[in-house]
C-alpha cells in the first residue's frame, strides 16, 4: 500500500509542471520513502484509520520524497535537506513513541512503582537503630546510653 500521496509530494517539491517532473519520477522516490518509512519503524502494514500516527507517518514520507526529488536539482539542495529534516524528526517522534504510534499501549500494563517513605532511625524514632558491622541491634531509647560504649 501506498503512503505518500502524489500530489502533496509534487507540491513540497515547487509544484512543477509534469513536462519537467514526470509522474513516474514521483512514484519512484514515493516507492523509496514509503520503504524508508516502513523499514526505519519496522511496521510494514500502516493502516490509515487504524494507527493513530498515520498522518504523521504519511506527512514524513512525503517529506523524505520530497526531499529525493528536490536532490535532483541542482539549485534546490538545501531545501532537499530541509524536507529530509523535517521527514527525520516526525520520524523520530514516531520511533520513540512507537507503543502509543501503533495503538498497541496497553494501559494494564503499566506499573507505577512508588517508594515508602524513609523510616529507619533518625527520622523514624519507633524503628529500632542497626548498630554497624552487625553488632545487633538497640532499641532507640537505649541509643544514647549504647552509642558511648564501643
Amino acid at each position: 500500500m501506498v503512503i505518500a500521496d502524489r500530489n502533496t509530494v509534487r507540491k513540497l517539491a515547487g509544484n512543477r509542471r509534469p513536462d519537467l517532473l514526470p509522474d513516474a519520477d514521483i512514484d519512484s522516490a514515493i516507492a523509496f520513502s514509503d520503504s524508508f518509512v516502513q523499514t526505519s519503524t519496522n511496521k510494514f502494514d500502516w493502516t490509515d484509520g487504524v494507527d493513530p500516527a498515520y498522518e504523521t507517518i504519511k506527512q514524513a514520507s512525503e517529506y523524505f520524497a520530497a526531499s529525493e526529488v528536490l536532490g535532483r536539482f541542482q539549485d534546490k539542495e538545501e531545501e532537499s535537506k530541509n524536507e529530509w529534516e523535517r521527514g527525520e524528526k516526525l520520524l523520530k517522534a514516531i520511533t520513540d513513541n512507537f507503543a502509543a504510534a501503533t495503538g498497541n499501549e496497553d494501559p494494564g500494563s503499566i506499573v507505577n512503582i512508588v517508594s515508602g517513605t524513609y523510616a529507619t532511625y533518625p527520622l523514624n524514632p519507633k524503628a529500632p537503630y542497626r548498630r554497624a558491622f552487625g553488632r545487633g541491634e538497640v532499641a532507640p531509647e537505649l541509643f544514647d546510653i549504647v552509642s558511648r560504649y564501643p
